[in-house]
């Protein structure tokens, strides 16, 4: 799910240049990125970390993925999901915010020298992008800004899938080396809500109970 990927496009892949893929340390974790250093009361940890000790000859490269409640922080994963409330974020100034954000990092030697750094997002039935983010290495952004889902609705309980790819143009074999990591976030209805339906199933199964009862 998040290994190294090779796609020839035209040439021909040299042996020594397959021996150095598969020879390749690429770990995966969840936890903190090298540093995260956007905007303020922000805090690290809870990514989804993929790491690479030499990609495509350029060094070093860690990308991370998570998703957080906006302006509370960071979201405890289930593997790689993250679960979020549906509804707009309580409290903001601009209703269009969703209650979560998604945040992205590329970092290490690799990170300045890849030619593109690409966000996919998509739903069961809807998919946009890619995006790429290789100008904005490390970010938080929020599905309610214009242009990431045009048919993104805040209150919709789904799952988005993100996927974030380096990908560097290997100059001399004519093929593209890529790496990526992934998540999901699973938005619910929120905890009001799955109260009321909880109330209405409990009250249903009473009058059937009473009705049974009177019979």
């Amino acid at each position: 799910m998040k290994n190294i990927k090779w796609y020839k496009v035209g040439g021909i892949l040299t042996a020594a240049l397959l021996c150095a893929t598969v020879l390749n340390a690429d770990t995966f974790s969840v936890g903190n990125v090298g540093s995260w250093n956007v905007g303020s009361g922000q805090v690290n940890g809870k990514f989804q970390v993929q790491t690479i000790d030499d990609f495509a000859g350029l060094g070093a490269l860690e990308l991370g993925l998570r998703a957080q409640q906006r302006r509370i922080g960071p979201i405890d994963p289930v593997g790689d999901d993250y679960f979020v409330n549906a509804g707009p974020d309580i409290g903001a100034s601009n209703p269009n915010m969703a209650w979560w954000n998604f945040d992205w990092s590329a970092l290490g030697a690799a990170a300045a020298g890849i030619d593109h750094l690409w966000l996919t997002i998509s739903t069961p039935d809807a998919s946009s992008g890619p995006f790429d983010l290789i100008t904005d290495r490390q970010d938080s952004s929020n599905m309610g800004y214009a242009g990431w889902f045009p048919s993104f609705d805040m209150n919709k309980a789904t799952t988005y899938h993100f996927e974030l790819t380096a990908e560097e143009d290997v100059v001399g074999i004519g093929a593209v080396v890529s790496n990526a990591t992934e998540m999901d976030v699973v938005v619910t209805p929120e905890p009001s809500e799955m109260a009321m339906v909880t109330v209405l199933f409990g009250a249903v199964l009473v009058f059937v109970r009473r009705r049974k009862l009177a019979a």
